[in-house]
């Protein structure tokens, strides 16, 4: 084990160095002998095991990476010695490495996408063939949202829990506000629940705005769920939240079902509601 005393470090804020230069690339060997290099400066191999804990072979096996890295120095002298960067130094040169390993990815990343897009054609659906999609996972649900309320042109009908709402108006602000801001027409059916209607408050986001209206109900609605364009459906597949729970949530563009649910939206906003802030 490390010497904690040796280095002038508790046993926490040694465990929060570690963990810190292990996100930044380092494994947890290669931290501590950092680490008992910064606080014990000019030391040798043996000194270095005792004061990292790390098995003296192993050190030797490690040193060349550190070095490579430009966290340590090698002396030639007998027996051989090192030295650490200053922690400041080698912090930053941690830091643009993993600036640089980021970046590489993301171009990866691009470059992948650019090519599924450009050699996939075949595996896309055509506009006239309908899907059904189980979606797992509430994150799953967000991401999906995020980028279904980016591409919505004209309209936006949900039915959602009032806190469900509140999630998603904190989630999606900037996607919500984006949408607005181009003329797309959302309509939002609130449910709160009778015995919570003096807890709930009324958001004023985009308050007489004609883009962004929202009425309330008081009885739990038949389904959950929204349509996007009259061409995309997200339908909660029990009668919870379905942003704030995990269960699975249906994806269709299939016209029939879409068409039954704008059908029941149209019925529900005749008998929704205007709230007044609680």
């Amino acid at each position: 084990m490390m010497c904690s005393d040796c280095l002038g470090m508790n046993e926490s804020v040694q465990g929060e160095a570690v963990e810190t230069l292990t996100s930044l690339g380092l494994n947890s060997s290669q931290a501590k002998i950092y680490l008992a290099l910064v606080q014990n400066g000019l030391t040798t191999a043996k000194e270095i095991s005792k004061f990292s804990g790390v098995n003296r072979q192993e050190i030797y096996r490690i040193m060349p990476k550190l070095e490579n890295l430009g966290l340590i120095i090698k002396i030639i002298s007998i027996p051989t010695r090192w030295k650490a960067t200053p922690l400041h130094d080698g912090l930053s040169l941690l830091l643009e490495n993993r600036e640089k390993e980021t970046s590489e990815l993301q171009t990866k990343a691009t470059m992948i996408i650019n090519y599924i897009k450009e050699n996939n054609e075949r595996a896309e659906p055509q506009e006239d063939e309908c899907q059904f999609v189980m979606m797992p996972g509430k994150e799953a649900h967000l991401k999906w949202l995020k980028n279904r309320l980016e591409d919505t042109q004209k309209t936006n009908d949900t039915i959602i829990t009032w806190s469900d709402h509140k999630i998603l108006s904190y989630s999606c602000n900037e996607e919500i506000k984006e949408q607005v801001n181009r003329d797309v027409k959302t309509r939002l059916i609130i449910y709160v629940p009778e015995k919570e209607k003096t807890t709930y408050e009324n958001d004023q986001t985009f308050k007489n705005n004609p883009n962004y209206q929202k009425l309330f109900i008081f009885t739990p609605p038949l389904v959950l769920g929204g349509v996007i364009d009259k061409k995309q459906l997200i339908l909660a597949t029990e009668q919870n939240d379905p942003v704030q729970k995990s269960e699975n949530v249906l994806l269709s563009n299939s016209p029939s079902l879409i068409a039954l649910f704008q059908n029941y939206f149209e019925q529900l906003w005749k008998t929704a509601q205007q709230l007044s802030v609680m």
